[in-house]
């Protein structure tokens, strides 16, 4: 089963940076819902940083 998971998540993530390269790619903003989480660590390091580089 790990590895079964483990080919699925490496062939979606190929994929997925596959279509980044894509003339027609258009980066959008993160869903607040599906990507919270994502969402939450982007304003910590925004935030971090700002801190540290202001000193």
């Amino acid at each position: 089963m790990w590895l079964a998971t483990n080919d699925q998540d490496r062939e979606l993530v190929e994929e997925t940076f596959r279509g980044t390269g894509s003339p027609s790619y258009t980066p959008g903003p993160f869903s607040d819902i599906a990507e919270n989480g994502v969402c939450q660590f982007v304003d910590w390091y925004c935030d971090t940083m700002e801190t540290r580089l202001s000193k």
